[in-house]
């Protein structure tokens, strides 16, 4: 055996083809190795990015089920943690979609997972707080009944969600959100067999149950059904206008009409007017210094408005990248953007993560624009390379010291700058499709004092890849790397833990690395057993401040 062949076990040159010899390293869908996230950590990315969608490697069926192994195995160790963890996550806004904290309550409130049934009673009194309207509601009850018996518990808890609030709160919630993924508000009656607390209440079960109108009803339910008969724009607008109607109460038919819509606009929920950007523009009513381009900046603006509205930066971003290409992802509704809105947009965007003193640090932000970053995120139109570059803004806006790179098997400087806004920082985003090698940002910084070690293989050419890693400039000062990416990282010649503790040898800074996981698995590039590297989920509103924090520290 030649010298060479005891050379090649090494713990500070290992190719990301292989584990490092001595970790806990796993193998990722990619090939590569990388560290695996705790369970704990992993239902964190769970409850704010979900499964939907899957991601570049991994299916959304499969990506689902370990996911819901992961929640599985906590529930067993601790399911009040669990249950504390996903209210805490859902009450405060921070994931985009209610609906992995939803599926995770069910689970939590099944006796196939949690035996005690005072640890399902404690799952079940949590559901106001997580299912807070009707929509949440009908999916926690799709989920459970995947899982579960309606027993007397669970029916008890349902009971509670519909008479613990008052009779208008009721009728509004009952008339907006009627049916859901195959259930309806009627299911729900059926299955719970609520008794109820006063006539408001007993009139509106007659309602849902058959639609009958019946003394003491709210008067929200009389103005639903003169809606559904109204014969003209002018009564529609009329009814609108008298009982500040918002969008849902309005019949299809009337959906189309200008006037309608100008009659709504002043009403319209955060949300919904997100949603409807693109149809109050093409309609003609989002015109330059017009009234309603007025109506939508103030409400656009309206920080207090957002933040009961619960507005999450993804929403905004899927808003922004919608509104600002002109036409929408699905059928043939076309509009010119309103330069107006998409400043406001840009600046919603930033308002909806939480508030965080910069830490005025060094920061270099490593853009991964590898191929699978194009899968999309959250099973929407963004990709999570679109979103990583806008939460890299996030940083850039807050921080006066930053840069942006992007990398996947090579570095390329993005041209973005603190003067970019969101969309022109999208137009600028250069798509690769190469492979994934995180180790760059960190070779980056070394410039022309990386080491030799690290710039070739001793492995045969096309085991894995073969860059030469050549830089031109000097070392660069960075207190701190932060990464976004999917960590399927497969293609460098050294990883990205021994990238980074080369950096801190040879500059003598003690740099910190975090990485933001774009998407909801088990791996991460991050030495967990390293106190100056954290990892963080995309697209969590706290992340700016979570990464202020621990860079300050």
């Amino acid at each position: 055996m030649t010298t060479r062949t005891y050379a090649n076990f090494n713990t500070k040159v290992t190719p990301q083809s292989e584990p490092i010899p001595g970790s806990a390293q796993i193998q990722n869908h990619a090939g590569g190795y990388a560290f695996q996230i705790d369970d704990w950590k992993r239902l964190e990315r769970f409850l704010i990015l979900g499964s939907d969608g899957g991601t570049y490697y991994v299916g959304e069926r499969q990506l689902t089920k370990e996911n819901a192994a992961c929640v599985i195995r906590l529930l067993k160790v601790d399911p009040r943690r669990v249950v504390d963890i996903l209210v805490g996550i859902s009450e405060a806004g921070r994931a985009y979609k209610n609906d992995p904290a939803l599926f995770a309550l069910a689970l939590a409130s099944s006796p196939t997972f949690v035996r005690n049934a005072e640890d399902r009673a404690y799952a079940l009194s949590a559901l106001p707080k997580v299912a807070r309207i009707g929509t949440h509601l009908l999916h926690f009850v799709q989920y459970v009944d995947g899982l579960r018996g309606m027993g007397y518990a669970l029916r008890k808890s349902l009971s509670s969600w519909m008479n613990d609030k008052d009779g208008d709160a009721l009728a509004y919630q009952t008339l907006k959100y009627q049916s859901r993924d195959g259930w309806s508000m009627r299911d729900v009656l059926r299955v719970a067999h609520p008794k109820p607390m006063d006539e408001a209440h007993k009139a509106i079960y007659a309602y849902i149950a058959n639609a009958q109108m019946i003394e003491g009803a709210p008067a929200l339910l009389g103005v639903y059904e003169a809606m559904k008969a109204a014969q003209s724009v002018e009564e529609v607008c009329g009814l609108i206008t008298a009982n500040n109607l918002t969008w849902e109460f309005v019949p299809s038919q009337w959906l189309g009409e200008k006037t309608v819509w100008d009659a709504l606009l002043p009403r319209l929920p955060f949300t919904a007017l997100l949603r409807n950007l693109g149809r109050l523009t093409s309609l003609g009513l989002v015109g330059t210094f017009g009234k309603g381009e007025g109506i939508v900046v103030e409400k656009l603006n309206d920080r207090e408005q957002m933040q009961k509205s619960r507005i999450h930066p993804f929403g905004v971003l899927l808003a922004l990248k919608t509104y600002g290409q002109g036409h929408g992802f699905r059928g043939s509704l076309s509009w010119s953007p309103n330069t107006a809105v998409c400043e406001a947009l840009d600046d919603l965007f930033y308002a909806s993560f939480q508030n965080a003193e910069p830490c005025r640090k060094r920061m270099l932000l490593g853009l991964d624009v590898s191929g699978s970053m194009d899968s999309p995120i959250m099973d929407s139109p963004v990709t999570c390379m679109e979103a990583a570059l806008a939460m890299s803004m996030v940083h850039m806006h807050n921080e006066p010291f930053t840069k942006i790179m992007g990398f996947d098997t090579g570095m390329k400087d993005l041209g973005i700058s603190r003067k970019d806004t969101l969309d022109s920082a999208l137009n600028r985003l250069h798509r690769n499709g190469g492979g994934t090698d995180c180790s760059l940002p960190m070779l980056y910084a070394m410039g022309n004092r990386i080491p030799d070690s690290f710039k070739a293989s001793s492995r045969p050419r096309g085991y894995w890849n073969t860059s030469s890693y050549s830089f031109g400039h000097d070392m660069i000062p960075v207190d701190a790397f932060v990464v976004l990416t999917d960590n399927e990282t497969w293609a460098g010649n050294v990883h990205p833990v021994q990238a980074l503790k080369e950096y801190r040898r040879i500059s003598g800074l003690d740099a910190k690395l975090v990485v933001v996981g774009m998407q909801s698995s088990n791996i991460s590039i991050a030495d967990p057993s390293d106190g100056g590297s954290l990892d963080v989920v995309g697209m969590d509103t706290s992340v700016p401040a979570v990464v202020a924090d621990f860079l300050r520290d």
